[in-house]
């Protein structure tokens, strides 16, 4: 990642194959956040679903991140494999 970041602040682009590893990390990125914070939710009691508690809005933003058709694991997983095959 910090190796994409250096490439992008110098004014370099990512090619196709970099672009889809990054789209792949930022999914599974995503979806752990989500499951760290679903796991939290439960184990916080009946009291984490009110409305003043902070963990669920948390819950909802990662929901909501999780959903973004971008950050779709399985496709994402599918598209870095076919730029891998492309690459031979």
């Amino acid at each position: 990642l910090a190796d994409w970041v250096g490439r992008l602040e110098s004014g370099a682009v990512l090619d196709a194959h970099d672009r889809q590893k990054a789209r792949l990390q930022a999914a599974w990125i995503a979806r752990q956040a989500l499951r760290a914070v679903q796991t939290l939710f439960a184990s916080a009691g009946a009291h984490a679903i009110l409305h003043s508690n902070l963990l669920q809005r948390q819950v909802r933003d990662l929901m909501a991140v999780a959903a973004h058709r971008g950050l779709f694991l399985e496709e994402a997983a599918q598209n870095y494999t076919r730029s891998i095959l492309a690459r031979g």
